[in-house]
C-alpha cells in the first residue's frame, strides 16, 4: 500500500488524543513498514523511514499521556512502570527508524527488525546507547537535519524514563547521543530551536551526570548548556517564530537545576539569582504563559530554603538581598534591613578575627577572654540576641520571609493562578511556600519580617499561631490540586504531592494541639497517619523513604506518631541498621 495512506492516517491521529490517537499510530506505523518490504527509491525510502519513526514517537508519548491521564483507582505504580516499558521499547524502535533517514550515504529499503525493532521490547535501554554514542554516530551516514533532532527528542524522552527508575548511567548514554545528534543537525541547519534543544539535552545530561556521581563532568556539561542557551537566545527571531519567552525560562530552569548541584552555597545562590533574572525576563515576553511564573516561583523557593540553612553564610543573605531588588520594590525595607544586618555581622565576624590575632585567649569555643574585654564585646555582637534568635538567624528568616512572600505573590505562583486558577504545579508550589513559611514560624522564635499570614500575635504563642494558618494554606492548596489528579501528572507525581499533604497534616495537628491545650478546645488528629498509611499500602512511599526523611523524622520525635507508625518505622531502621 503506498505511503500516501499511512500519511492520511497519521495526520488524523495528530489530531485526536490518546487512545483513539493510538490507533491511528498504530496502523500508519504498520503500512509505512509494509511499503518498506517493497523496493522503492531513495527518497520515498527514506520518507517511509520518517514517517514510521514519527509514528512510534508519537505512538509513545500518548501511551505516556493516557497513563497519566488515569484516574486516582486506576493509576497505579505497576501502570506507571509497564508503560514506561512499552513507551521505551516504541522509543527504541523510532529511533533506529530516524537513524535510516540519512542525508547522505546508502539508505536500505527494508525495516530492520520488523515489528520489534531490534529492541526486544523488554523496556531497557538494550544495545543502541552504546553503539551510538559521539563516536558512533560521526561515523555512520549523516541524519537528515529534522530526523537528527527529532531522534534526539526521543533519546531524551527515554532517558527520563531511564531516569525516573534510578538509572542514571544508562540515562547519561542516552542524553550524550541525544547530544551528538542535536549537534550534528545544528551544523547542517543553524537555527534557535535546535540549539535550544541542545541546551536542554545538555542540562539533562548535567543532572544525570551528577546523579551518576561524575560532578566534574556534570559542571562542565553545565556550562556547555548555560553557554548554548545565550548563543540561542542571540540566534533568535521573532519574524521566524522563535521562541524567546520559552527559551529564557528554560535558561533559568537550568541555572536552577544547576544550582542544586553546587557545592558552595553563595555559588548555588548566585545561580538562583540568575536564574531569577533570566524568569523575569521570560515573564516580561509572555505574560499569558503560567509557566515561567511557576518555575520563578519554584527558585524563590528554593532560594529561601537556602537562605535559611546557611543563616551564617554572608555572601548567601547578601546575594538574596540582590535577587530582591531584582524583583522591585515591594521588599525594599526587608533588602535595607537584611543589607544593614548583614555589615553588622561581618563587622562583628571581622572584630572577632582581630582580636583573635591579638592573642586573646577567647573565642566562640574558648569562652571568655581575659584582658580589657573587647573580644567578649566582638563575639556578644556576633551572637547578638533578639527575642532568642541570633542576628545571622534574623537576617536568614526575614530575607527567607521576603523571597516566600515573593514566590507567592503575582511575580511567580499568584501570577499563575491569576492565568489560569487550576494551575496545578502553581497550586503545589504554594502549598510548598506556605509549608515553608511555617516552618520558619516554629523554628525562629519571635523575631523575623511580617508575611501574609500575618504573626496572630506575639512571643512563642503567636508564632505557633502563624505556623498553623500557613499549614491550613498549605493543606487547602494541595487538596485544590488534588481535585484533578491528572494534572499533576503520573502515580509518582500524585504520591509526592500526597507525601507533603500528609507532612503538613502532621504538622498542622501538632501546632493545633498545642494552641488547644490551652483552651480545652478538641484536636482533628489522624489525617497524617491515615494518609501514609495509604501511601504505604500503594507503594507512593516506603518506610525507608520516610526514614530518609530528615524534616518529618524530626516531626515525629517531637510529637510521636500513631502506635502502628512508630512501629513500622522502629522496626524499618532496625532491619536497615541490620544489614548495613
Amino acid at each position: 500500500m503506498p505511503p500516501t495512506e499511512a500519511e492520511r492516517l497519521q495526520q488524523q491521529g495528530e489530531r485526536r488524543k490518546r487512545l483513539e490517537a493510538i490507533a491511528c499510530f498504530s496502523q500508519a506505523q504498520a503500512l509505512y513498514e509494509e511499503a518498506l518490504s517493497h523496493p522503492l527509491d531513495r527518497d520515498s525510502c527514506m520518507e517511509a523511514h520518517m514517517g514510521q519513526a514519527q509514528c512510534l514517537h508519537q505512538w509513545a508519548e500518548c501511551r505516556h499521556d493516557v497513563e497519566e491521564s488515569l484516574p486516582d483507582g486506576l493509576a497505579t505504580l505497576a501502570g506507571q512502570r509497564q508503560a514506561a516499558e512499552e513507551g521505551v521499547a516504541l522509543l527504541r524502535r523510532a529511533v533506529e527508524q530516524y537513524h535510516k533517514v540519512c542525508s547522505q550515504g546508502p539508505v536500505g529499503s527494508s525495516s530492520s527488525g520488523g515489528g520489534g525493532g531490534g529492541g526486544g521490547g523488554d523496556g531497557g535501554t538494550g544495545e543502541l546507547p552504546a553503539a551510538a554514542m559521539r563516536g558512533a554516530v560521526a561515523s555512520t551516514p549523516v541524519l537528515r537535519s529534522d530526523a537528527a533532532v527529532n531522534a534526539g527528542n526521543a533519546l531524551c524522552t527515554w532517558a527520563e524514563r531511564c531516569e525516573e527508575e534510578g538509572d542514571a548511567q544508562a540515562a547519561v548514554a542516552l542524553y550524550e547521543q541525544a547530544v551528538a545528534l542535536y549537534r550534528s543537525a545544528f551544523s547542517q541547519e543553524a537555527d534557535a530551536l535546535t540549539l535550544g534543544n541542545l541546551a536542554d539535552a545538555l542540562i539533562q545530561a548535567s543532572s544525570a551526570l551528577h546523579k551518576a556521581g561524575r560532578t566534574l563532568d556534570a559542571a562542565t556539561t553545565a556550562q556547555e548548556g548555560m553557554a548554548a542557551y545565550q548563543a540561542a537566545c542571540g540566534l533568535c527571531d521573532s519574524s521566524e517564530g522563535d521562541d524567546l519567552s520559552g527559551l529564557l525560562c528554560n535558561w533559568g530552569a537550568g541555572l536552577a537545576a544547576t544550582a542544586g548541584q553546587a557545592q558552595d552555597p553563595g555559588q548555588r545562590m548566585s545561580l538562583l539569582r540568575q536564574s531569577s533574572a533570566r524568569l523575569t525576563h521570560a515573564i516580561s515576553f509572555a505574560r499569558s504563559d503560567p509557566e515561567p511564573h511557576v518555575t520563578l516561583g519554584d527558585t524563590l523557593v528554593a532560594a529561601a530554603e537556602l537562605v535559611w540553612d546557611n543563616p551564617s553564610h554572608t555572601a548567601v543573605a547578601a546575594c538574596a538581598a540582590q535577587l530582591l531588588s531584582l524583583l522591585g520594590t515591594s521588599s525594599e525595607s526587608v533588602v535595607a534591613s537584611a543589607a544593614a544586618a548583614v555589615a553588622t555581622l561581618a563587622a562583628a565576624a571581622a572584630a572577632v578575627a582581630a582580636a583573635a590575632a591579638g592573642g586573646g585567649r577567647g573565642g566562640v569555643c574558648g569562652g571568655p577572654a581575659e584582658g580589657d574585654g573587647s573580644s567578649m564585646g566582638a563575639q556578644e555582637e556576633a551572637v547578638a540576641e533578639s527575642g532568642g534568635v541570633t542576628v545571622a538567624e534574623g537576617v536568614a528568616r526575614a530575607v527567607a520571609d521576603a523571597l516566600l512572600d515573593e514566590a507567592l505573590g503575582q511575580r511567580a505562583y499568584g501570577g499563575a493562578l491569576t492565568i489560569k486558577r487550576s494551575q496545578a504545579q502553581a497550586l503545589v508550589g504554594s502549598g510548598d511556600a506556605h509549608a515553608q513559611l511555617a516552618r520558619l514560624c516554629l523554628c525562629s522564635g519571635g523575631s523575623g519580617a511580617s508575611h501574609q499570614a500575618g504573626r496572630g500575635g506575639s512571643g512563642r504563642s503567636g508564632e505557633v499561631r502563624a505556623a498553623t494558618a500557613h499549614q491550613q494554606r498549605s493543606i487547602d492548596a494541595y487538596s485544590i490540586a488534588l481535585r484533578d489528579p491528572p494534572s499533576l501528572g503520573g502515580f509518582r507525581a500524585r504520591s509526592e504531592v500526597r507525601y507533603n499533604l500528609a507532612c503538613v497534616f502532621l504538622a498542622h495537628d501538632s501546632s493545633t494541639a498545642s494552641i488547644d491545650s490551652t483552651s480545652g478546645s478538641p484536636t482533628p488528629t489522624g489525617r497524617g497517619e491515615a494518609l501514609f498509611a495509604s501511601l504505604l499500602e500503594s507503594g507512593g512511599t516506603t518506610a525507608q523513604e520516610m526514614l530518609a526523611d530528615v524534616e518529618l523524622m524530626q516531626q515525629l520525635q517531637r510529637h510521636p506518631p500513631a502506635p502502628w507508625l512508630q512501629q513500622l518505622l522502629t522496626s524499618t531502621g532496625a532491619a536497615v541498621a541490620a544489614c548495613s
